[in-house]
């Protein structure tokens, strides 16, 4: 790898979320891939925005701004065109606000919903 490479190696034990398992007594999600798609992987996902958080945080190479792009992202977008189009305009973008998925309430405290609308296969931005 190069020099402008920075690996940080995490555990399904250090996500965000995970000190929350005990608290989440049903998980339920439409999905077409239920075998992928299960609470342990909802925490990976919702760890991207803390991962490029403490990356803008430490900035070890004096970036000013910053883009998250999934391995695999180009199945999503297959065409050449429109993906580079689209990396660039994420890594040039200024935002104003920043939007981060929330709680609901349902009723009384007790019986809490968690609507997350974030597709998080390619997102960044300015610090």
């Amino acid at each position: 790898m190069g020099a402008n490479t920075t690996f940080r190696y995490i555990t399904h034990a250090n996500l965000f979320l995970k000190e929350y398992d005990d608290y989440v007594t049903k998980f339920d999600i439409i999905t077409d891939h239920p075998d992928k798609v299960t609470k342990e992987y909802m925490y990976l996902m919702s760890n991207k925005t803390e991962w490029m958080r403490r990356a803008v945080e430490e900035d070890p190479y004096g970036s000013e701004n910053f883009v998250w792009l999934d391995f695999g992202i180009y199945h999503m977008i297959r065409n050449k065109h429109v993906f580079n189009d689209s990396i660039y305009k994420i890594s040039c973008k200024n935002y104003d606000k920043n939007r981060i998925p929330g709680r609901e309430k349902s009723g009384d405290e007790s019986n809490r919903c968690v609507n997350c609308f974030f597709l998080g296969s390619i997102f960044g931005g300015d610090k």
